[in-house]
């Protein structure tokens, strides 16, 4: 009888340790989904300064009239067969 109830001890603590284990495991899988996600949403900001620093904008950021006074104070030359096609919609633009 005394066997029985050793091994009944050792299943339980056993079983008592495969529960902690997959509730670490579960943890840590969390916290490397809220990493990640910290991650992706920190790109954004350090994009933005990189691109600030750069003196990069995106063109949704500057309105077509901002662009087109830009272009009209910088002379800009193209290689030879290359044009700048320059307009609000890119829909009217032939490819």
């Amino acid at each position: 009888m005394l066997k029985i109830q050793i091994k009944f001890v050792n299943t339980v603590s056993k079983l008592d340790w495969i529960t902690t284990q997959r509730e670490v495991d579960a943890a840590i899988r969390n916290l490397e989904f809220v990493v990640t996600h910290l991650e992706v949403q920190l790109q954004e900001p350090a994009k933005a300064i990189e691109n600030l620093h750069q003196g990069n904008f995106p063109l949704s950021l500057i309105s077509f009239d901002q662009i087109h006074a830009i272009l009209n104070s910088v002379s800009l030359n193209l290689p030879a067969g290359h044009e700048l096609i320059l307009g609000p919609h890119r829909s009217s633009l032939p490819l």
